[in-house]
This record gives structure tokens, sequence and C-alpha cells, in this order.
């Protein structure tokens, strides 16, 4: 094959290697939800679930229910029942607006990487972590509906820290889990300074970031299970533990940063 040839074979495969990197960088937003398809069902009908649940209990509801908490967990409002749907209804606004944001995210991966397959891989990542979500919304909705019941009718006390802390760590151990298939974006993941020196940075920080989550879901749940009651190891549990995991995952940046910050080569900050 001549020279010529191969130039002109060179530069057919770069027009056509140029038309799939556009055909990535303009997917639309019918495509990008769609490409998450069966977790975004199962993410639309679990958000819609607080709905239905609410709605078959509210006739049988007392018409006036607990409608506030305060910080130590003692009752100081009551409510009509109907108060109860804005809950329900946050859930599925949230759900909207987590489905418009998967159109930013796949963006955002798509300016770090420009692989299609980066981009599908943070897409899910994103919609499992509503998923996630939208089940600690459930649990919530839940332990309104049977407060409800129970406050109404001079029942026992139900705690919902213990529940929350249990749930909650729960969750924190899945996203531990596929947290560190998230791919470079400026999104989702774990988005510290020193994830975005090199590719390799970030992927050390997604991984230190998920560990630290599983960590942190492991004691959430073992203080829901050993503490039972609205104390203040409750309260504060999910806080705390927050609080530890973003402190750890900025320190741990700033040392891949220096240490990994050559390898793997350099992401497009634009």
């Amino acid at each position: 094959m001549s020279e010529k040839s191969k130039g002109k074979k060179t530069g057919a495969q770069q027009l056509t290697d140029d038309e799939t990197a556009n055909t990535i960088r303009h997917t639309g937003w019918k495509a990008v939800i769609g490409g998450a398809k069966n977790w975004n069902v199962a993410m639309v009908i679990i958000s819609l679930l607080p709905l239905v649940i609410y709605l078959l209990a509210l006739p049988y509801m007392p018409d006036i229910v607990p409608a506030h908490y305060n910080a130590r967990g003692e009752l100081d409002r009551w409510g009509s029942k109907y108060e109860g749907l804005f809950f329900p209804l946050f859930s599925l606004l949230m759900c909207a607006i987590w489905l418009v944001c998967e159109v930013p995210v796949e963006r955002s991966a798509q300016k770090q990487s420009g692989s299609s397959t980066d981009q599908k891989t943070t897409v899910h990542t994103w919609v499992i972590g509503g998923c996630c979500m939208f089940v600690v919304f459930n649990v919530m909705n839940i332990w309104i509906i049977a407060d409800a019941f129970s406050k109404g009718q001079g029942g026992v006390n139900i705690p919902l820290e213990p529940i929350m802390n249990v749930v909650t760590g729960l969750v924190f151990i899945v996203l531990g889990n596929i947290l560190p298939n998230t791919r470079p974006n400026r999104l989702t993941g774990i988005r510290v300074s020193g994830a975005y020196k090199s590719r390799e940075s970030w992927r050390r920080c997604q991984r230190f970031g998920g560990l630290a989550f599983i960590i942190g879901g492991v004691v959430l749940v073992v203080l829901g299970i050993t503490v039972h009651s609205s104390s203040l190891v409750n309260t504060y549990g999910i806080l705390a533990v927050l609080l530890v995991i973003v402190v750890a995952c900025y320190a741990y940046s700033v040392y891949a940063g220096k240490k990994y910050g050559d390898i793997g080569g350099k992401m497009n900050h634009k």
C-alpha cells in the first residue's frame, strides 16, 4: 500500500473517529436516560411508592397525627394527616431532578474522558445512588405512617433514629461498593481537588472513598442495632460519620494528588 493510500486511510479513519467522538459528545437527553433504562424505571417506581403507600393508608389514619419532632426526639407539634403528603410529593420532585441531572452528569464525564463506556458507567452509578436515596425515603415514609397510627391511638413510641442509622448504614455500604466505578466527572463521586490531578489519582480517591463509606456504613449499622434510644449518639450518628468521611477523603486526596498526580494521564478541566 502506498504512503498516499495510507494517508487517505488514516484521514478516513480520523474522520470516523471524529464522528464517533461527536456522536458521544452530542448524545441527546433521551439517549442518556435510555442508556440506564432499567435502573431509571426502578428509580421511578421506588420514588413513587411513598405516595402510593401513603394514599392507601390515608383513609384509615387518625385525622390528627404527629407533625414535628425537636432535636431531642420529642413530639412538639400535631397536624393534619394531609400534611404527610408533602414527603411523598417531595420524593417525586427529587426523582424528576435526579433524572434531569443525568444529562449534565453524562456531559461532565464526556468532557473528562470522551469514552462512551465511562459515560455510561458514571450515569449508572448516579442512578443507582438515586435508587438508594429513595429507599431511605420509603423507610422514612413507612415510619411516618406507623408513627401516625401509633401516636394517634395512644400507642408506643417508635424511635426513628436507630432505624435510620441501620438503613443509612446499609445504603453507605452499597454506595461504597459502586463508588470505585465512577469515572472522572464534576458532579458525582469523590470530587476533591487532589482527585483531578490525574486519572490514577481519581481512581485512587474513588477507591478510598468507597472503603470509607463501607466502614462508615458498618459503624452506623452497629449504632442502630446497639443503641435503642433517641440519644445524641443516634441523633447525630449519621452527621458524625459523614463528617469523618469528608475529612478523611479530603486528606487522602492531598496525598493521592502528590503521589499519583503524574500517573495515568491528565484530565480535561474545561
